[in-house]
């Protein structure tokens, strides 16, 4: 299932939380592309 980014944002955003969200990944892949993936979706939410 993936991660709602959004609902992560609204409840980051919602406490004030400033530092750094730990990006993991599991399963069968580069995790370096994996994390280039989820990285790009991340910033496209959080932008905003």
């Amino acid at each position: 299932m993936p991660t709602d980014l959004r609902k992560v944002k609204a409840a980051i955003d919602k406490v004030g939380y400033r530092g750094f969200p730990p990006i993991e990944t599991l399963g069968a892949g580069d995790p370096r592309e994996k994390v280039a993936k989820f990285f790009g979706q991340v910033r496209s939410v959080f932008a905003n």
